[in-house]
């Protein structure tokens, strides 16, 4: 109760009914707690400004050109090739996840309200004022995603993990920006291209995977998933290793992940959106039929029970719930 910010009224009211409703109840209480996080953490004394952190004592607002700066800010694993740490400030991550936050707290604030209360339409002006104050997303030279937006930062590629691309999966801003969209692509293809001494564990695989998925690309799909699959990884029971030589830790990553891997190939979906096939696999793309008796959930309701495609065409049964 004290976690959802229930009252007493409403917690007696959920004991007589024996359910929580999932909006009003759950999601509601804790978007708007991780709204209210972001609001008390950001502030206009730290701010970015053509991809460089100032600090002003006393600011009060942004000018125009002005950005947030999130400070301190972390980007799991790795540190900036130019200083070694770990503390950073405009983590990407951290900025693609903010973004995503204050979007599901609005669409929450519209699904319960509608357009008619006033209290709720003054939190969703607060959610899109941050959302449109945060950093902007930066860019090497040659295209690359930077995996922190503040151009002092020398990039370190050479890491298996990339935490940048939050913004193509789990987030869903590389389907509508194309200019992120390409910029994962050819991080992708760097990190493909340098990182063979930091490859031994099956996160960086994983990750890579579920974007490539995002990118709709099959073949990025089927590359990542062959070194899970064909090395020393796996156990008689089915559970996997670690690492690629049974030297680390009993890891449920891989098992969990392959299957969401594989249904992100298969179907891609948001609020509004579904699409078939989005990442076919280059072996099987002239024709095939995938079915079952359960399906694959889709993030809007629907429930996708099968798919038959060919050379020309895609068809689907599809049932809305």
């Amino acid at each position: 109760r004290n976690t959802l910010g229930l009252s007493d009224e409403r917690a007696e009211q959920i004991l007589q009914q024996g359910y929580l409703e999932l909006k009003s109840d759950i999601l509601s209480p804790l978007l708007t707690k991780c709204a209210n996080f972001w609001k008390g953490f950001l502030t206009p004394e730290f701010y970015t400004k053509d991809g460089k952190g100032y600090y002003e004592d006393g600011k009060t607002e942004l000018e125009d050109g002005e950005y947030y700066l999130i400070t301190p800010g972390y980007s799991p694993e790795n540190q900036p090739a130019n200083t070694g740490k770990s503390y950073t400030a405009n983590a990407v991550m951290d900025i693609a996840s903010t973004k995503d936050a204050m979007n599901m707290a609005i669409q929450i604030e519209k699904d319960i309200y509608g357009d008619n209360d006033e209290e709720s339409k003054a939190r969703i002006a607060e959610y899109e004022y941050i959302s449109e104050h945060l950093p902007p997303y930066l860019y090497e030279p040659t295209g690359e995603l930077k995996e922190w937006a503040l151009s002092d930062y020398k990039e370190n590629f050479g890491h298996r993990h990339g935490s940048q691309l939050y913004g193509v999966w789990p987030g869903y801003e590389g389907e509508t920006d194309p200019v992120l969209f390409e910029g994962a692509t050819k991080l992708i293809e760097k990190k493909n291209s340098i990182n063979e001494g930091d490859s031994r564990s099956g996160h960086g695989w994983l990750h890579r995977g579920l974007v490539m998925a995002r990118l709709k690309n099959g073949e990025g799909v089927r590359n990542t998933l062959l070194p899970l699959t064909t090395v020393n990884m796996i156990y008689s029971s089915m559970m996997m290793a670690h690492n690629n030589d049974m030297t680390a830790a009993y890891c449920t990553d891989p098992v969990i992940t392959i299957p969401a891997i594989q249904l992100e190939s298969l179907v891609y979906s948001d609020s509004n959106v579904i699409e078939l096939l989005p990442a076919m696999l280059p072996e099987i793309a002239s024709g095939g039929t995938i079915g079952g008796t359960v399906g694959i959930t889709t993030r809007n309701g629907g429930t996708v029970s099968s798919i038959e495609w060919s050379e020309n065409s895609v068809t689907a049964k599809i049932k809305n719930s």
